[in-house]
């Protein structure tokens, strides 16, 4: 059961990155309504996007894979310390990159 669940949550994430950056769906990114009309201005969210559906692409093929080499191992209880490492590394990396984002203001 355990690793169906890693499964779904690998292709959620997956199809989630992909939403959020195909379909635009930036107000669905942390923090994005917090951003007044200026900060909008200097901030690539299409690049950030970008790293958002890589980010989450990664986690959830990690996800799907190494939950089916776990099972196939027979070491199905360490599937839940490998989910845990890596949405942790996912939300570090994006905090990490967020200000290669953030363009220079002309003055």
């Amino acid at each position: 059961m355990l690793y169906f669940i890693h499964i779904a949550s690998g292709i959620v994430l997956i199809l989630l990155g992909a939403t959020i950056y195909y379909r635009r769906k930036y107000h669905w990114i942390a923090g994005y309504q917090a951003l007044n009309k200026s900060e909008r201005e200097h901030f690539d969210m299409k690049k950030f996007a970008l790293l958002v559906r890589n980010v989450f692409g990664i986690s959830g093929l990690i996800l799907i894979l190494m939950s089916t080499v776990l099972v196939y191992l027979g070491q199905i209880n360490l599937s839940l310390l490998l989910s845990f490492a890596t949405v942790v590394g996912a939300i570090l990396y994006v905090a990490h990159q967020i200000d290669k984002f953030k363009q220079q203001r002309a003055y």
